[in-house]
């Protein structure tokens, strides 16, 4: 089973896997989504879910 995601207002959509985050789905698709958990200024990716 995978979830469909869509980046708004680009449009661009990928596929991710119940047991990934949106943004660790959204690297391995390949795009440049800006974080900053990983050096400690988490927020950076923080989205709006509008639907599902």
């Amino acid at each position: 089973m995978t979830y469909q995601i869509t980046i708004q207002p680009s449009g661009h959509h990928y596929s991710s896997k119940p047991s990934e985050t949106v943004l660790e789905s959204a690297i391995g698709a390949g795009f440049n989504i800006p974080y900053g958990c990983r050096n400690g200024a988490c927020g950076s990716c923080k989205g709006t879910i509008l639907s599902g």
